[in-house]
């Protein structure tokens, strides 16, 4: 299993601090994306879900970093996360999808998830309305009602993300949802496995400057009014920083299969999470 300890990054800075400053010695750290990591779980077994459904195909818990008298104890303003990687290999169902679309990530229904479920304080539900008013205000400046499930369905799968919560087992759970992100989605029409691996950094949202994009006007605005960019990504998914910072410490994510619309399905068939932190 590949793993870098706290450790090793520690005895790297202080063999570079015996030739040069120890601030300079962090930032060559920095700009070497030298930190520590680890392979959370990784799973290897073929999985389904048919349309209109939802699975869980992997789950792991961001640990507690460093020294702790009560590993239950945890801080939630505490963004120590830098960097998640996903590799998956999944595929579709392998036939229909909108003419042209074939061989693209272009109108694809198929897609992986990824969901961070946190364990409830005594403020949990003032966190979820907090949470998810930004988006509220950018749906009604489109024209759109909080109250239609729909309008959220139209930004998760346009923007990447929604931050739309949820308790679980009817709220008798001990955790609950903080948001929901697309992963890679499936090449459309295509039944066999693709490989991708899914790099989500803090420090970088959005497509990047040189993703190829389709449908770039789909006339959203923000909610200062401003035109957004949005529309289908040559790579099927966006750079989510936002996931990376909003991941805490004792944090369960969830690996999901999804699939929307008769006929779409989605075939998982490996899925591994690395995790990279401060």
């Amino acid at each position: 299993m590949d793993i870098r300890t706290r450790n090793s990054v520690s005895t790297v800075v202080r063999l570079l601090s015996t030739k040069v400053p120890v601030e300079l010695a962090l930032d060559i750290i920095d700009i070497a994306d030298y930190h520590p990591y680890t392979i959370l779980s990784s799973r290897e077994e073929m999985d389904h879900v048919g349309a209109y459904r939802s699975k869980t195909y992997l789950t792991v818990n961001i640990p507690y970093f460093g020294t702790r008298n009560n590993v239950d104890e945890r801080n939630p303003e505490r963004q120590i996360v830098r960097k998640i990687v996903f590799r998956t290999t999944s595929h579709d169902q392998g036939w229909g999808g909108q003419m042209g679309c074939q061989g693209k990530y272009k109108g694809a229904f198929s897609w992986l998830g990824a969901e961070i479920w946190r364990k409830k304080t005594g403020n949990y539900k003032k966190d979820m309305k907090t949470a998810l008013d930004s988006q509220v205000k950018i749906i009604e400046a489109n024209g759109g009602d909080r109250n239609d499930p729909s309008a959220y369905h139209h930004w998760y799968m346009h923007h990447g993300y929604t931050k739309m919560g949820e308790e679980e087992e009817g709220g008798r759970g001990d955790d609950y949802k903080v948001g929901t992100w697309v992963l890679p989605r499936n090449i459309c029409a295509k039944g066999e496995n693709t490989d991708h691996e899914i790099i989500w950094d803090a420090r970088i949202d959005g497509p990047g400057p040189d993703a190829e994009r389709w449908e770039l006007d789909c006339g959203y605005k923000d909610e200062d009014g401003r035109p957004m960019d949005l529309g289908w990504l040559k790579n099927g998914r966006l750079d989510n920083g936002v996931f990376v910072r909003e991941l805490r410490e004792g944090d369960e994510v969830r690996v999901t299969m999804r699939a929307y619309f008769g006929g779409w399905s989605c075939t998982v068939e490996k899925c591994e999470i690395e995790c990279w932190w401060a």
